[in-house]
């Protein structure tokens, strides 16, 4: 995917290797389904920090949304998309509490 150049090291040490970083528009000739599993992969990756550090977890969102224009940025449409669904679907599963809930069937009511 990415080509790699090699580089003489200093003397007496092994060839070192230099990888390119891709251009976004390099990355946007990517096939659809590379670019769409980047995009989970960088909402897994910002739910998965908003979730290890403590303070960040009164605000899930405040990672998401750099993600979520990142990947649209760098990865196109597609992997914008699929970042922003997979950090709805993260943030909703794992970092945010219910609050307001509407509860099926009778309920007993309290006397006092």
């Amino acid at each position: 995917m990415v080509p790699a150049t090699l580089r003489r090291g200093p003397a007496g040490s092994l060839p070192m290797s230099i990888v390119k970083i891709p251009t976004a528009a390099e990355m946007e000739r990517w096939p659809f389904a590379v670019r769409a599993l980047l995009g989970c992969g960088a909402a897994l990756l910002a739910a998965v920090l908003t979730y290890w550090i403590v303070p960040l977890r009164e605000f899930p969102m405040l990672l998401a949304f750099p993600a979520v224009i990142l990947s649209a940025w760098f990865l196109g449409m597609w992997g914008g998309v699929h970042c922003a669904v997979t950090e709805a679907i993260l943030i909703d599963l794992y970092l945010a509490r219910t609050e307001l809930y509407l509860q099926a069937g009778k309920r007993k009511k309290a006397c006092g």
